[in-house]
């Protein structure tokens, strides 16, 4: 049988990375602490969290096989993770985002800001922003999916961007037709 390409190499990657990042949020124990105060470390440090070193063994582990390149949006998604680590959504971050039922014009702004970054480098900080925002009014992150689409955005940032965009402005139009209707 011959070598796994990309795609499916990276769905593996993925779905064990969730896996154990899921296991951190179903047992509370001094390790799994320990370990979620290690991956909340890439957030406070002033560098990406692929340049934290408290984070490299929780995420090298489960990604030794893929490119340095592919492996930060995997530190992006361990960093985020503790900040609601048995959150389960739907859909993309602007999905996400977008079904928050106070999406104004300046958390519009926020959004699109984030959108507008070419790679990975830029994008964590006000990824984890928007992330943060969300959780704390209430909304759910799906962690898997946040984690391919970063997984492709140094590859089709382009696609994604315009994926995450789309899914802001539909829920937002969503909820203002079911306000409109509740109205009624």
């Amino acid at each position: 049988m011959g070598k796994p390409d990309w795609k499916t190499k990276m769905d593996k990657s993925i779905d064990e990375f969730i896996g154990f990042l899921k296991s951190l949020s179903s047992a509370d124990g001094p390790t799994n602490r320990g370990v979620l105060s290690d991956l909340k470390k890439g957030r406070m440090d002033n560098s990406p969290p692929w340049m934290v070193p408290k984070m490299v063994p929780h995420v090298l582990r489960h990604t030794i096989d893929l490119s340095p390149k592919d492996r930060r949006a995997f530190y992006i998604v361990a960093s985020l993770f503790p900040e609601s680590p048995r959150s389960s959504g739907k859909g993309n971050i602007g999905e996400s985002y977008g079904s928050l039922s106070n999406v104004n014009q300046s958390m519009e702004k926020s959004f699109l800001s984030m959108v507008d970054h070419d790679s990975l480098d830029g994008l964590y900080y006000d990824l984890g922003r928007i992330v943060r925002i969300t959780i704390s009014k209430g909304g759910k992150i799906n962690w898997r999916r946040l984690l391919e689409d970063l997984t492709k955005w140094e590859y089709d940032g382009r696609t994604m961007k315009m994926s995450w965009v789309e899914a802001l402005y539909s829920a937002k139009f969503r909820a203002r037709q079911n306000d409109e209707k509740g109205a009624e």
